[in-house]
Order: structure tokens, then sequence, then C-alpha cells
């Protein structure tokens, strides 16, 4: 996949991500699956907002190697996980550990999640800023899904997560973060079968909150039409928009700032909206082989002055092989 931003000034960011996913049952009871991924990350540094940050002028280059790994135990109405995940680029490495548990209703209809992920990052920055910094948090989730009928599917789950450590932007001169964040989640998802157009909608609703004061929402619809009985064409619609961080300031950069105080001029952490529109194709070749592509264009809109709208251009080409 190999997404890419453009400003009205020409300026451009590249992205190109290749990945490969791989899942395999074991012994009937058991599942494993993986995946690895490579971005590359190539263009001009941001303007304006960044114009502090120590790549500026010199463009940006970065690489990412992650992966993980996953084994599932599968019993009568029960299902029980471990996962480990792994991420590393120039400045920065993750690493989360997982734990699943799933329970369902003797006539499979109605399931119960439950998550946990523990989460091990370093931070070293090139200009030695941040030199082995650490931020280490978990998560929780705890997510219902009820097949309402044989055509509807509902889902809802709450999410929790908490975080202590480095938080700063060490490109950003002026970036002072809290130490900590707390952030919370509600995802709501229904997916319908139309058996006379032969087609599926999905919605979902999420909504967002922590406590460096950011509140977002997400709206999201797809169709999935299903043409004679190889194609499927899949055209999407999604809304965001979020509030501004508590310590966020619009440019010009001093403005408002007092020593001591948190601070960051992050245009991530601004007050904006966006949509995104999709169209995805996919391809049944054999009952083995199937190819799918999707196009994605995200247009994000700033509201705080000074701050340009990012576009965003996404394709993806994949394929899938069962043995």
């Amino acid at each position: 996949q190999s997404p890419s931003t453009r400003d009205p000034n020409g300026e451009r960011m590249r992205v190109v991500s290749p990945s490969l996913a791989f899942a395999m049952p074991l012994a009937n009871q058991f599942l494993l699956s993986a995946s690895l991924v490579h971005d590359a990350m190539s263009g001009a540094s941001p303007t304006y907002h960044s114009a502090l940050s120590g790549a500026s002028g010199k463009g940006v280059h970065d690489k990412r190697n992650a992966g993980d790994v996953k084994l599932a135990w599968y019993r009568s109405q029960q299902m029980f996980s471990l996962g480990f995940a792994a991420s590393r680029e120039n400045d920065y490495s993750a690493r989360s550990y997982s734990f699943g548990f799933a329970q369902s209703t003797a006539d499979k209809n109605t399931t119960l999640q439950l998550g946990l992920a523990l989460n091990r990052d370093v931070i070293s920055s090139v200009n030695h800023v941040a030199d082995h910094e650490q931020k280490n948090g978990h998560e929780v989730l705890i997510a219902l899904t009820h097949n309402w009928n044989e055509y509807t599917l509902l889902q809802a789950s709450l999410s929790y997560g908490k975080a202590k450590g480095y938080f700063n932007d060490p490109y950003k001169v002026l970036d002072s973060r809290p130490n900590q964040k707390e952030q919370g989640s509600v995802l709501l998802r229904a997916n319908h079968f139309l058996p006379s157009a032969h087609a599926a909608v999905n919605l979902s609703y999420r909504y967002y909150q922590d406590t460096f004061g950011i509140r977002a929402h997400t709206l999201s619809a797809a169709w999935q039409q299903h043409v004679g009985e190889d194609w499927v064409i899949s055209p999407g619609l999604r809304y965001y928009t979020q509030s501004k961080a508590d310590f966020y300031f619009d440019p010009p950069f001093m403005s408002g700032y007092v020593n001591g105080q948190t601070y960051s001029t992050d245009q991530r952490l601004s007050n904006f909206y966006g949509l995104t529109y999709g169209l995805g194709l996919s391809k049944q070749l054999s009952n083995a082989v199937s190819l799918n592509g999707k196009y994605e264009y995200s247009d994000h809109k700033m509201r705080s002055p000074g701050l340009l709208p990012m576009r965003l251009q996404l394709f993806t080409v994949g394929a899938q092989y069962r043995f």
C-alpha cells in the first residue's frame, strides 16, 4: 500500500508499506497467525508548525519494521489467545503483549470478549533530545457481539488505556506535554445483509476522549455489493472530527506561552475534521486465491488559523491464498 499527502504548496510525503499476513490452524483447536510490515517514508518536512523541528529543512526519511504473532485456543464456547507485537524505527521502538478471552452462549448468537494489552515504548531521537526515554502503558477492552437475526450482526465495545512516561515530540523545541495520559472509547457497529440486493451495509460510530482534552467522533458507512459470483465492490465514507488538546497553541509559536507550562504546536493535537471517501474491489479467482484493491482519499480541514488542509491518498493492493 502506498499512501501520499500533498499540501497546496506542492510539498509531498510518501509512504510505501508492503505487508504479509499468515494464519494456520493447528490440531483443530489452535490458530497461529502472524504478520510483517515494512514502512518506508520520505518527503519534505511539514512547514510552519514544524519550523522548529530538528528535521525541518532536511526532509524526512524513515523506515519502520514491525511484526506480530498470536496463538489462539478454541474450545466449544470459549477462546483464549496470547499475542506479541514489536516495532522498530530509527528513533522509536515498541513492544506489546496481549491476552484475550471470549465466551459464547450455547446457541453461539452472543459472544463476550475481554482483552488486555501491555505496551513498552523507548524513544531515542536522532537529535539526542530524547535519549532512551520510556513510555509504558496498558489497555483493557470489553466487547459484546450479538446475532440479532440471520441477517444482522450488532457489536458494542468499551476500551480504556493509561500510560506514563515520555509523550513529547523531541523534534519540536517548544513541546512539553503531560507525562501521563488516560484514554477511553466507545464503539458501536451494525452489519446488515440485504438478500434481495445481494449486498451488505456496515455502519459504525466511535467516541473517544482522553485527559489531554481531546474529544473525537468517527462515523463510517460502507456498502459491499456482490456482482456475479466472484466480484465485490465496496464504496465507503468516513467522517472524523476532534477538539484540540488543552495545551495546544496556534501560531505564532510564542503567543500565550508561559515558561514551564505544558505546551505543544503539533498540528495533530489541533481542532480539525475530515472526510474520507473509499472504493474497494475484490475478485475471487478460485477457491484458494483472491485479489483485492482499494483507493481512499482523505481531506482534513483545520479549524485553527495558520494551518493548511491536509490531503491523503491511499492505494492498497493485496492477494490472499488459502491452503
